[in-house]
């Protein structure tokens, strides 16, 4: 599922924001879920690496997350929700906004 977002690489992703998600490997029909846990790997489809409070979209294929519906994903089985998503603004990337 494409997200038809343009700012791919300035977008992140949050433990507590809303996501698609497709279950069974991706093919399942799209649900609604919330981010419970973001681990980011050093492979795509890895599962294990470092926790993380967010992550670029840009990395996503290098994510795996926990759902608070108890399920698991590859971060390539998650989209954005277009109005939830969040862009990073300079005071994000010098660390001075606690957003």
């Amino acid at each position: 599922m494409a997200s038809g977002l343009s700012q791919g690489d300035r977008m992140k992703l949050k433990v507590g924001d809303r996501v698609f998600w497709r279950g069974s490997f991706g093919s399942q029909t799209p649900k609604e879920a919330v981010i419970k846990y973001i681990t980011l790997c050093e492979v795509p489809r890895g599962k294990y690496g470092e926790l993380v409070q967010e992550v670029e979209w840009s990395k996503i294929k290098y994510t795996c997350v926990d759902l608070e519906n108890g399920s698991w994903a590859y971060g390539e089985q998650i989209d954005p929700i277009p109005n939830s998503v969040r862009f990073i603004t300079e005071e994000d990337k010098l660390g001075s906004n606690p957003k």
